[in-house]
């Protein structure tokens, strides 16, 4: 079964991202959306989370994707770090 239905707005170098819960999943309805925003030198990953499902499958949603946005902030970091070289 699918959990989540993402969109982004480059398939290759998105700088938003849209996922949302698929009909099945404890926290449906809810959508996260992620975005890289430029912030003086630095890229940042922004993460808002709207979430209509039960408290706890929200929670979770949350933390997994709380998880997801620090390994991609981890990324971005060092895309940068690499393209500074």
């Amino acid at each position: 079964s699918v959990d989540y239905v993402a969109y982004g707005d480059d398939e290759k170098n998105a700088t938003v991202m849209y996922t949302f819960t698929a009909s099945g999943h404890p926290a449906y309805p809810a959508a996260v959306c992620r975005r890289i925003v430029k912030e003086g030198d630095n890229l940042v990953v922004k993460m808002m989370v709207v979430c209509d499902g039960a408290t706890e499958p929200c929670d979770k949603l949350r933390n997994d994707f709380n998880v997801m946005t620090a390994k991609m902030q981890v990324e971005v970091n060092q895309k940068i770090a690499a393209d500074k070289k």
